[in-house]
């Protein structure tokens, strides 16, 4: 009997440990949005949202020190690149085009780049050590690009003839921060960034020598609300996410593939229930992703190949627009509607 009470209680715990569940660490800033993140590493993270509004956390997201960049506090602050403890980059959409920098905890804010250009709207940043690219929505048919090699302390337009080409209709979405990537390697200007809206497609750039391509894939598109939001790096290709925003319930064709073993983007690739607004890498290979029906992730380190495919699994039913895994580390943290900022416990 004494066996047998242990065995059921090594399967509890055993059954326990592999769910995974989201913890709510942070729900005081009730008027904002949450769509910014960056995870730095298992103690230091950076969240930015509406209403001017950025969170830093020296603990692994347990308290939160809230700042408000003073002459920005109406500003939406849609995408943050954290460095450590002390320095963030805050990307600020709509017009004028505006990025802060801190290097000293969020106590003070330096305007690194400002453009007050019409139509100028940011949507995302991207980071490879020191090197980073800045994107945003066409303006004369050619979508807005800026680089930066010295951390985010000066930004260049990105020359009109190196930028991607806009077809009609076609747009970026500043849904979490994360539909533009580097190719993690260190110094290079090599990397992709996804669009959506009447078209939807998967665009490469290579900024060193001014090349790049563009080609249509197996995303929702065809409406204003339509198409890419999230791209990944995973297994040596591209994991892109995506959705109808006007009608978020809808499942069909929200994650497209490009890999070795995925050559093909334009064949569709069964996911998760409804839309997402952002995927992200744990740190054995599983994927997640975070949107407006809740949060879904793999079961197993997720394989993109024609006789294997992850199988996904709805684990919360609430509206995190961002998740994050630490840079350096195993934290993952996500950040939401009306100020909602969770955990993935396992």
């Amino acid at each position: 009997m004494k066996y047998f009470l242990l065995l059921i209680s090594f399967c509890l715990m055993h059954t326990m440990g592999m769910a995974q569940s989201i913890v709510v660490m942070d729900s005081s800033q009730r008027n904002v949005s949450f769509r910014g993140l960056s995870v730095v590493n298992d103690s230091v993270a950076w969240v930015s949202g509406s209403r001017g509004t950025i969170g830093r956390s020296i603990n692994g997201g347990k308290s939160w020190q809230w700042l408000h960049p003073k002459g920005f506090e109406q500003r939406d602050f849609r995408d943050i690149e954290g460095f450590d403890a002390q320095t963030a980059i805050a990307m600020a959409v709509d017009s004028p085009g505006i990025i802060l920098r801190t290097s000293d905890g969020g106590q003070s804010w330096q305007t690194v780049y400002r453009s007050d250009l019409s139509g100028m709207f940011l949507d995302a940043m991207a980071f490879a050590g020191d090197t980073g690219v800045c994107i945003g929505d066409p303006i004369d048919g050619f979508f807005w690009m800026l680089q930066t090699t010295d951390g985010g302390r000066s930004w260049t337009e990105v020359p009109i003839q190196a930028r991607p080409k806009a077809e009609p209709g076609e747009a970026c979405f500043a849904a979490s921060g994360t539909n533009i990537l580097l190719v993690p390697e260190p110094g290079n200007l090599r990397g992709a960034f996804v669009t959506g809206g009447k078209v939807s497609k998967l665009h490469l750039f290579d900024l060193t020598v001014n090349q790049q391509f563009g080609g249509k894939v197996a995303l929702t598109q065809g409406q204003t609300m339509t198409g890419g939001n999230s791209i990944l790096w995973h297994g040596g290709g591209f994991v892109m996410a995506a959705g109808n925003y006007t009608s978020p319930l809808v499942s069909d064709s929200n994650l497209a593939v490009m890999s070795p073993q995925w050559p093909t983007p334009m064949q569709p690739v069964p996911s998760f229930s409804g839309y997402a607004s952002c995927i992200a890498e744990l740190a054995d290979g599983r994927l997640i992703v975070s949107g407006v029906p809740g949060v879904s992730i793999t079961q197993q380190k997720a394989v993109f190949s024609p006789g294997q495919l992850p199988v996904w699994q709805k684990i919360n039913g609430y509206s995190f627009h961002v998740v994050q895994r630490a840079k350096q580390g195993k934290l993952v943290l996500l950040a939401g509607a009306k100020g909602y900022v969770g955990k993935l416990q396992e």
